[in-house]
């Protein structure tokens, strides 16, 4: 691949692990050689308290900040300066099994006025196909002409539940160049690792053939013992950004951050 070739950037997610700071996760994002952290603000209280995101005297290695539709308790962060380098504030959906996504887009313009005009703003969408049809691919090309008309991104959530009916190639083609992140999860976990590795497997596919160039934020799941272990996170993140780097034809990857270098030998 050439070096003008439309290539995504990696970041590792704050969904890997509840236990982990932000400023631990940067320090895992740049010794795993990733552009920088995802950094998930949907959960509870107690889980966004643990972050320390509000304590971070720079947010620059945030590349993207999920917010659950309302930002009303998230006023004081969002304020804040962000990078200029194309971070992105993803407005999740509506809780329940059908989101009806009015009350995501009137969050999403309400933080288009707000936010820096360096900082993109998305909608959240997760693969479900409810009436096993090609209906989904129709909602999907109209949010995709609201979000250009409103000058919103797109943010593809692989990494919670997925419908084995989901057209992902067409899904992807719908959504276009308005889709600037991917949420994906690997290793793949057990449970419904077939269907879910298929799934990702045709979206990587799909993105692959649109050159898509947007953030590819990679969650890995650690085990209960290891959710304070960042070195182990960095070791997760490092194969699996390799392997997925490898399926972009991006290779090698950058030299880690600030690391510093070994003396030579006497």
């Amino acid at each position: 691949m050439s070096s003008g070739t439309p290539r995504p950037t990696f970041a590792v997610s704050s969904r890997s692990t509840p236990l982990l700071a932000c400023d631990d996760l940067i320090q895992v994002a740049r010794g795993a050689a990733v552009s920088g952290v995802d950094l998930d603000l949907t959960g509870s209280a107690l889980r966004r308290r643990l972050t320390h995101a509000k304590s971070l005297s720079n947010l620059s290695d945030v590349l993207s900040t999920w917010i659950p539709p309302t930002n009303g308790s998230l006023d004081d962060l969002l304020a804040r300066a962000w990078s200029p380098r194309g971070s992105l504030v993803v407005v999740d959906e509506e809780r329940g099994s059908m989101p009806n996504g009015k009350r995501q887009l009137g969050a999403a313009i309400q933080l288009r006025g707000v936010v820096p005009a360096s900082t993109r703003v998305a909608l959240a969408i997760r693969p479900r196909n409810p009436e096993a049809g090609r209906a989904h691919l129709t909602r999907l090309a109209l949010l995709r002409n609201l979000a250009a008309e409103w000058d919103l991104d797109l943010a593809l959530d692989l990494s919670g539940p997925v419908d084995w009916l989901w057209e992902a190639e067409a899904a992807v083609y719908r959504l276009g160049p308005r889709l600037r992140l991917l949420r994906i999860t690997f290793p793949l976990p057990t449970l419904d690792a077939h269907t879910r590795s298929r799934l990702t497997q045709r979206t990587l596919a799909a993105s692959v053939d649109t050159a898509f160039d947007g953030l590819i934020a990679v969650v890995c799941p650690m085990p209960i013992w290891q959710w304070r272990a960042p070195s182990a996170l960095e070791r997760s993140t490092r194969t699996a950004v390799e392997r997925l780097a490898g399926r972009f034809g991006i290779a090698p990857l950058h030299a880690p951050w600030n690391v510093p270098q070994r003396s030579p030998a006497p």
